[in-house]
């Protein structure tokens, strides 16, 4: 009788342990899951950029699904640029630029930045592009300023893909191909970069099919 009390005691403390290791493996994972493209934007960029927010990280990280993420790129990029965000036609900013978020995707190793064109006239947008990737290989941020100039000369004709930007990423260098030298080392240096462009029509497309061709003007 004692032997079998024995036992169940012993057996009900293995239980115990069990219970409280998986209870500590389970609140371990939830602290060092990864954060998605919501969360790192709420981190890296509204609390470490907005005195409003700064100390409250993860009360907004777990709240993630509440924000308008690309909105909150738009406004932060102006406030630290020193430019206004006017939402225009062709631009988000004052200075013509153009603020976007986009994503460097493992299934397929390809950046990607959608809606270059304007939704009504469908003509490229008019400016620089000041671009926040989230890249699903590394888990982070990246920034890029791509000119006007040089952007142009990338895109893609395609009836499908007129509409986005794209190039390929190597996880061996942690590089995207065809965007590497305009990568620059924060949110802030974006932001602050001088836009290349000085006018909404200081370029005009020419009535070919080949990307390389444009009017300066």
């Amino acid at each position: 009788m004692q032997t079998s009390r024995l036992f169940i005691h012993i057996f009900n403390s293995m239980v115990a342990v069990s219970e409280f290791f998986l209870y500590n493996i389970q609140m371990t994972t939830h602290y060092i899951h990864p954060l998605n493209k919501h969360q790192l934007i709420i981190r890296d960029i509204l609390c470490a950029h907005n005195p409003k927010y700064q100390g409250r990280e993860q009360e907004l990280m777990e709240d993630w699904g509440l924000f308008n993420v690309e909105r909150i790129v738009e406004e932060q990029m102006a406030a630290l640029g020193g430019y206004d965000r006017v939402d225009a036609t062709g631009y988000d900013n004052s200075d013509y630029s153009e603020t976007k978020t986009g994503t460097v995707r493992r299934h397929d190793r390809t950046a990607t930045i959608t809606s270059i064109l304007t939704e009504r006239t469908r003509t490229a947008k008019v400016g620089d592009i000041r671009a926040v990737m989230y890249n699903e290989f590394t888990e982070r941020l990246d920034y890029f300023f791509l000119p006007k100039a040089y952007w142009e000369t990338i895109r893609e004709y395609g009836k499908s893909n007129s509409d986005i930007l794209r190039a390929r990423y190597s996880p061996s260098t942690d590089s995207i191909h065809k965007w590497q030298d305009h990568r620059v080392d924060s949110f802030l240096e974006l932001a602050v970069k001088l836009s290349t462009v000085s006018s909404p029509y200081e370029y005009r497309e020419l009535d070919t099919p080949k990307n390389t061709l444009f009017d300066w003007t």
